[in-house]
């Protein structure tokens, strides 16, 4: 069974920046590398780094450009062309798709990558995804050998603290693609041979046992880890109760939470294909939830049931408001055919012209956007063209000019009192104070100062500055707040 371990080094915490370098290494069961897909990806016109994550992945952003790296839609193709290889040549059997701390932040950046260049992350349901941290995380909560490792105040389950724990890291994580998927090999490596432990057929939801028992009053029992050091435990047991129970997700209410009285924000989400749900078999749960009188957890069970009766997986998540880099997922499969028709084969008036029925406007407006956005970011003419001109300016004042909004279900004011309020994009004055904040912080360390002043010089020899710098850097919260959140 082939498996493909991989990492992305990223310009933003948010899929909203780009990938910078990556790496997949294919291995086989034994974990042995026998193909590899890997490189740097050029900074997009349309993206400025983030000066957090350059700080984080070391990357001089002057360098990198120089460096002759493809852009963004040729090194999605190497990668879509990588991974369909590995799953052709897997006859049948699905790929495991391997990170570290990946279902969280790598798969979605992946994802939105590919979907925003017109090709498909889902390869026909091909790939199966999974994540080591969840693994360390099973092995932290129910093996009394596995190590707690303290990092600050909290036991940390992190790449590198572990990795340095167990021998397999001297000096500090490197945060390049390539160093970190190795790492993450031998880490696989160190937990089949000591923990009988195998990620690549670790199921991190174990839920499903107990789908059938949806829309009863029946409490069940979560696990979850325990990093404050100040315990002995090393897991919580949380009474739980199922509402529903679907292939793309799963209703779960926290009785716990529920008890206090905080009602709809007692249920959760799960995402069986890459979430994490650690669950106590019937009889050991109902051993432990026995130690705790606190609440009669039956009576909690049936009042959720009853009061969330109409909840279900069809209306739990308000409308997205958010930007479409930003959940990407509001394009489906005819878009993103779409997408690549228009991208890859030219035919533009699919991407230019309203969708047909089903959502309408919406839709059709996302689909228009991310096209619209490719175009800008590959647009060969660059700043001689003056419609080029204009239209990147529009841009650069909606996501620099802080009105990108980056949180999916609510639509919040930019400045609340005159504070920012952080669910939008940081504006580029904003992005210069973390800069110079990171640079004023490091004063001793030089390499880090370098990172900073080449990420400054950056940002004023880019396009985004020669359209727009003037106006980014004169615009003032009240002009913030007046301008209204138009999406170029």
């Amino acid at each position: 069974m082939p498996a493909i371990f991989y990492d992305l080094e990223t310009s933003d915490r948010e899929p909203i920046g780009q990938i910078l370098n990556y790496c997949f290494l294919a291995v086989d069961y034994n974990l042995k590398v026998f193909d590899e897909e890997s490189g740097g990806v050029a900074i997009s016109r349309l993206q400025l780094p983030s000066p957090s994550a350059i700080a984080a992945n070391r990357i001089d952003v002057l360098q990198h450009q120089q460096a002759g790296y493809p852009n963004e839609m040729q090194a999605m193709e190497r990668i879509v062309e990588f991974i369909s290889r590995i799953i052709e040549n897997a006859k049948g059997q699905k790929v495991e798709l391997i990170g570290y701390n990946s279902s969280r932040f790598d798969l979605p950046f992946l994802r939105s990558s590919l979907i925003r260049n017109g090709l498909n992350p889902y390869f026909s349901g091909k790939l199966a995804y999974r994540d080591l941290l969840q693994l360390s995380r099973k092995l932290y909560a129910t093996v009394a050998e596995f190590p707690r490792v303290l990092k600050g105040d909290r036991f940390s389950l992190a790449l590198e603290t572990l990795t340095q724990h167990f021998g397999l890291l001297q000096g500090a994580q490197a945060h390049e693609s390539r160093a970190d998927v190795e790492l993450t090999i031998d880490l696989a490596k160190l937990y089949r041979e000591r923990y009988d432990a195998e990620v690549i057929k670790f199921d991190a939801y174990e839920g499903a046992m107990f789908h059938a028992l949806q829309r009863k009053p029946v409490v069940l029992a979560h696990l979850q880890p325990a990093y404050d050091p100040s315990s002995e435990l090393r897991a919580h047991t949380i009474p739980v109760t199922l509402l529903e129970a679907g292939r793309s997700g799963t209703l779960w209410v926290d009785l716990v939470q529920y008890a206090s009285g905080v009602g709809r924000a007692a249920v959760r989400w799960v995402g069986p294909a890459k979430d994490q749900w650690m669950m106590l078999g019937k009889e050991s749960a109902a051993t432990e939830l026995a130690k705790n009188t606190t609440n009669d957890w039956q009576a909690l069970a049936a009042n959720a049931q009853q009061e969330f009766l109409k909840l279900n997986l069809n209306n739990f998540f308000k409308d997205s408001v958010c930007d479409i880099d930003q959940d990407i997922y509001r394009l489906d499969f005819d878009d993103i055919d779409a997408l690549h028709a228009a991208i890859w084969n030219g035919e533009v008036a699919l991407c230019k012209e309203p969708a047909p029925a089903k959502d309408g406007k919406k839709i059709a407006r996302d689909r228009r956007v991310t096209f619209l956005r490719h175009q800008l970011a590959n647009h060969r003419s660059g700043l001689q063209d003056p419609s080029f001109r204009k239209q990147l300016a529009s841009y650069a004042m909606y996501r620099y000019g802080g009105q990108a909004n980056i949180r999916k279900s609510e639509e919040l004011l930019r400045y609340q009192d005159g504070a920012p309020v952080h669910h939008f994009h940081p504006n580029l004055q904003e992005m210069l104070r973390e800069l110079n904040s990171i640079r004023n912080r490091d004063q001793g360390d030089s390499a880090t100062i370098a990172l900073m002043n080449s990420l400054e010089r950056y940002y004023r020899e880019s396009e985004i500055w020669q359209v727009a710098g003037e106006e980014l850097m004169g615009v003032g919260v009240r002009e913030m707040k007046a301008m209204g959140a138009k999406t170029p």
